[in-house]
């Protein structure tokens, strides 16, 4: 069976259709019996939030990123997600030009696109980077299940390019 600590991970895969056979069958069988680990791949639109929805918006032209309004800071306390609590983010990308749009990643958790340019989707898609076109906000839901350390969020784009 797969240890708990492996199952997030593992679920990003799975809905990807990145996983072998048995991986998946394997997977399928740990969902079954851990319902810590079903929580990390249940539908997140219905969930309750434990908090108003993180803004995290990038100001292409400007160079910057704002989250909850405040431009980010390294030396700021960063921002604290609740292990087992549904978090929503709303992204946005400003001032773009060329290109309109910016990619958003975040390592470990994997999470679920809900909307996109306040219309929500007909199913929720599992995600771990997604492209926020200018105008367009992209809502997004996760809740980790396993993993209590930091994080990341960024931007992987390629700025050696035009």
């Amino acid at each position: 069976m797969i240890p708990c600590d492996e199952s997030e991970h593992k679920i990003a895969l799975y809905v990807d259709h990145e996983l072998s056979g048995a991986e998946a069958l394997e997977l399928e069988a740990h969902l079954t019996e851990c319902a810590r680990c079903r929580l990390a791949y249940e539908d997140l639109r219905a969930a309750s939030l434990y908090r108003d929805p993180v803004r995290i918006a990038f100001d292409i032209r400007a160079g910057k990123y704002s989250i909850c309004g405040n431009e980010f800071d390294p030396s700021r306390q960063p921002l604290e997600i609740k292990l087992g609590a549904v978090d929503e983010f709303v992204l946005s990308t400003l001032n773009a030009v060329k290109p309109r749009h910016h990619p958003f990643h975040m390592h470990v958790n994997p999470f679920q696109q809900i909307a996109v340019n306040n219309t929500p989707l007909a199913q929720p898609i599992w995600r771990d980077t997604v492209i926020v076109e200018k105008d367009q906000p992209v809502t997004v839901r996760m809740r980790p299940v396993t993993f209590t350390g930091d994080s990341v969020i960024h931007c992987p784009a390629n700025r050696s390019g035009p």
